[in-house]
């Protein structure tokens, strides 16, 4: 797939936007490069239930996990026309005494684990095009939803340095998702000189207000090789030059709710259950 293509996540996870695109020449075209006059839908998704083939149910494949919490295929499931991605205080913490994605690395310390997440991550990686999804956010402290591409060559561990691509189309941190009124933007980059396989370069932006995420909105990004501009019910919020086209690799598409506990943690608060809902 190319900039001249699109890959989209709308109301049945990924539509085509062709008609739309047709009809608000001004607002879409005007966001693509010259002469781009054809979309491609790469891929669609209704949800009317989770297919496996596509989708991993979680970070890299098998239970994992993120931040202060355990992902679990069981927190990840579809019903109404909605995948619903659940979150969970866990009564007693999960102990964990080996990475679940590759067992033979045994961490230094037992693993305590609060809560528990979840997450699809795209099979197929995808280069360039629209992506975009229609969700209603979680509101409360600590709840960590996101939608975003990522890929690097340090893959579950294997080994590799030389580069990590990520664009954080959508990132609430534990704070923002109390109010749910703006949206962070992130793109991480790993640039030399490094010292390890993780991002040193981290352009961001911030766009607020935002208010009402907890009502289904529609949020999208168009990813260009110099040009990455994101969009909230297709109106442009911000874009970010990538003037020296480093994020340039296939990326898996990932959405998920996790848990933030460095700043905001959950609290009593926190509704319990909560759920992310990706229409």
């Amino acid at each position: 797939m190319n900039a001249l293509k699109k890959f989209s996540m709308k109301k049945y996870l990924f539509n085509s936007f062709l008609a739309a695109s047709l009809l608000l020449p001004n607002f879409l075209f005007a966001q693509l490069p010259i002469g781009d006059g054809t979309w491609t839908n790469v891929k669609t998704d209704d949800f009317n239930s989770l297919d496996t083939t596509y989708w991993y149910r979680n970070y890299w494949g098998s239970n994992s996990i993120n931040g202060c919490q355990y992902d679990d295929v069981s927190n990840v499931f579809t019903g109404f026309g909605y995948l619903w991605i659940k979150y969970e205080k866990l009564n007693s913490p999960l102990i964990q005494t080996q990475h679940d994605w590759d067992p033979s690395v045994t961490p230094s310390n037992p693993l305590h684990w609060h809560y528990k997440g979840g997450a699809v991550v795209t099979k197929p990686q995808y280069k360039y095009g629209y992506y975009e999804i229609s969700a209603i956010m979680p509101s409360g402290a600590g709840f960590y939803p996101a939608f975003w591409v990522y890929a690097s060559d340090n893959w579950k561990g294997y080994p590799g340095c030389s580069w990590y691509n990520e664009i954080d189309a959508v990132e609430i941190f534990g704070c923002q998702s109390i109010t749910n009124d703006s949206i962070p933007h992130n793109m991480h980059i790993l640039r030399s000189p490094y010292s390890s396989c993780t991002p040193n370069y981290t352009p961001s932006t911030l766009d607020a207000p935002v208010p009402n995420l907890v009502t289904e909105r529609k949020h999208a990004f168009l990813w260009e090789k110099n040009k990455v501009t994101f969009f909230l019910d297709d109106k442009e919020l911000s874009y970010w030059i990538d003037e020296q086209q480093e994020i340039n690799h296939a990326l898996h598409v990932i959405v998920n709710l996790s848990v933030h506990c460095w700043v905001c943690p959950p609290n009593g608060s926190t509704p319990n259950p909560s759920f992310l809902y990706v229409n």
